[in-house]
């Protein structure tokens, strides 16, 4: 008859310790802190996507419906700020 032999797995010796996981910018920033960076980063991608009508429009002369358009891009707005003031 063959005896089976328990392994034990190996010890971490961070185990305890705050991970790196943790430990990144975004998980000890407030959620105030990671609110005003959302926001940038989608002011950034409405100014981004205006600029790109803008291109399109000039540059390449390509004819846009604008009112869809620029409905849509109005929404982003409305929708970035209605946190801040909600």
């Amino acid at each position: 008859m063959k005896v089976r032999q328990i392994v034990t797995p190996p010890t971490c010796p961070d185990i305890g310790k705050i991970s790196i996981m943790n430990s990144s910018f975004l998980a000890i920033q407030t959620g105030h802190a990671q609110l005003k960076r959302l926001i940038a980063l989608r002011t950034t991608a409405v100014i981004a996507q205006c600029a790109m009508l803008a291109l399109v429009h000039f540059v390449l002369e390509i004819t846009l419906s604008w009112l869809p358009m620029l409905t849509c891009i109005a929404l982003l707005v409305v929708f970035n700020y209605l946190p801040n003031y909600a």
